[in-house]
């Protein structure tokens, strides 16, 4: 799969974890020891270009996909959506991270801000076109 057909599946991918989310008011996060699973970000850096850290979530449709990129140690925790955008993701903010969304098995996936995803999920709920927001070339080509 070229760049491009994996950016563009990516960015089909998160479009409907927004669309699944919406739908069946449900995400997942994958627990490990009582923990919340995170990774360093792959588009994202602070301001000593460190990797942020990314949380990813995943729609119900992804949870078998999540627990294959994983393992088996890992749990699927389920969290309404009215939790996640009203707690979870403000935390998130706060503690500076990114979001990845319906991360396929190799762990490859778009990641956005706490402000963007929200922007996407509220348009939806609004009935609005939801659209990803533009990444650099830079984040395309990798």
């Amino acid at each position: 799969m070229t760049n491009g057909n994996a950016h563009e599946k990516t960015g089909q991918d998160s479009l409907k974890f927004v669309e699944e989310a919406i739908e069946t008011e449900m995400v997942y996060v994958l627990v490990v020891d009582n923990n919340c699973l995170q990774t360093d970000s792959t588009e994202y850096v602070d301001e000593n270009e460190e990797p942020l850290v990314a949380v990813p979530v995943w729609t119900k449709s992804y949870v078998d996909v999540a627990k294959a990129w994983a393992g088996e140690e890992a749990n699927p925790e389920e969290m309404t959506l009215d939790y996640f955008m009203n707690d979870f993701v403000p935390q998130l903010e706060e503690a500076h991270c990114t979001i990845g969304l319906n991360w396929d098995k190799d762990g490859i996936g778009r990641e956005f801000t706490p402000f963007d995803l929200t922007d996407m999920l509220v348009k939806k709920v609004n009935g609005e076109v939801v659209e990803l927001p533009i990444q650099s070339e830079d984040e395309i080509d990798g």
